[in-house]
C-alpha cells in the first residue's frame, strides 16, 4: 500500500491496483479511483512508532475503525479493539545495512538468479551461483543513498535508454541506483530503481525487463556475501 497525505493530517491509502481503501460505513472496500471524504484516513498511533515500524490503527472518513479478525474477515468498529492495531513496516526506503563494497547476489521471485554475462547482458534465469560468480554484483555508494552494482567482469549495471544491461564502463546518472527495502515476513528484499527511474524485473520467462512500479516479478531477495573471486598464488 502507499500511503499519500491529502492534509489536515489526513492520509488516503493506495492499493498496488490503483485504487484507495474507502470506508463505506458498513464495510471497508478498496475500488475507489478518487479520494474523497470517505477515503481520507486517520492513522492513530498505539504503542511503539519507530521510523521503519510501528503500530497503528485506521480509523476511516467516517469514523470507522478497520478490524481484522482471527480468521481474516475484515470488520468494521466503533472503537479500538485489539483486532484493530496493524503493525506497519515502510517500504521504498534505502537499504540501511549495506555498506560500501559489499558484495551481494540478488534472487528473484522465481527463485532463480540475477547475473551479469561476459557481454554485458542482464539476465534473470541463473539457477545457483557459478563458478565465474557472475551472480555477485558489488555495491559502490556514489552519494547519499545512491549506489552503483558493479559486476564481476568489472562492469557497472545500467537503467539504458531501451533496457537494462551491464555492460557499462562508467559511473553517470543511469548507472546511480537507489536500492528500495522491501522487507518482508523477515525476508531481506529490495526492489533495484535506476536513473531514469526504472525498476529492474523478471518475468515467468526469467527475462529481465524495465517497470515503472514495483510488485512481486520487481522484488529481490539479497544475501551479504563475504568476498568475490580472489587471486591465489
Amino acid at each position: 500500500f502507499t500511503v499519500q497525505s491529502v492534509g489536515d493530517g489526513k492520509f488516503a491509502i493506495l492499493t498496488n491496483g490503483d485504487k484507495y481503501i474507502s470506508d463505506e460505513g458498513h464495510r471497508f472496500v478498496a475500488d475507489v479511483d478518487e479520494p474523497d471524504s470517505r477515503e481520507q484516513m486517520i492513522l492513530e498511533v498505539h504503542g511503539e512508532e519507530g521510523e521503519e515500524e510501528g503500530t497503528i490503527a485506521i480509523r476511516g472518513g467516517q469514523g470507522n475503525y478497520l478490524c481484522a479478525r482471527h480468521d481474516g474477515d475484515l470488520e468494521v468498529c466503533d472503537s479500538v479493539e485489539s483486532d484493530c492495531i496493524f503493525t506497519y513496516r515502510k517500504s521504498g526506503t534505502s537499504v540501511k545495512d549495506l555498506k560500501d563494497g559489499d558484495c551481494i547476489t540478488l534472487r528473484s521471485c522465481y527463485n532463480t538468479y540475477l547475473h551479469a554475462t561476459s557481454f554485458g547482458d542482464l539476465k534473470g534465469d541463473s539457477m545457483r551461483v557459478n563458478r565465474d560468480h557472475s551472480e555477485i554484483f558489488t555495491v559502490q555508494f556514489v552519494g547519499g543513498d545512491e549506489v552503483a552494482l558493479e559486476t564481476n567482469h568489472g562492469k557497472y549495471v545500467v537503467d539504458g535508454p531501451y533496457r537494462w544491461a551491464a555492460n557499462s564502463d562508467v559511473v553517470d546518472y543511469e548507472e546511480k541506483i537507489t536500492l528500495e527495502s522491501h522487507r518482508r515476513r523477515g525476508e531481506n528484499k529490495l526492489a533495484i530503481r535506476g536513473g531514469r527511474g526504472n525498476y529492474i524485473g523478471v518475468n515467468s520467462d526469467h527475462d529481465v525487463e524495465s517497470s515503472s512500479r514495483v510488485g512481486n516479478s520487481e522484488l529481490f531477495e539479497y544475501t551479504k556475501i563475504r568476498s568475490r573471486v580472489t587471486d591465489l598464488e
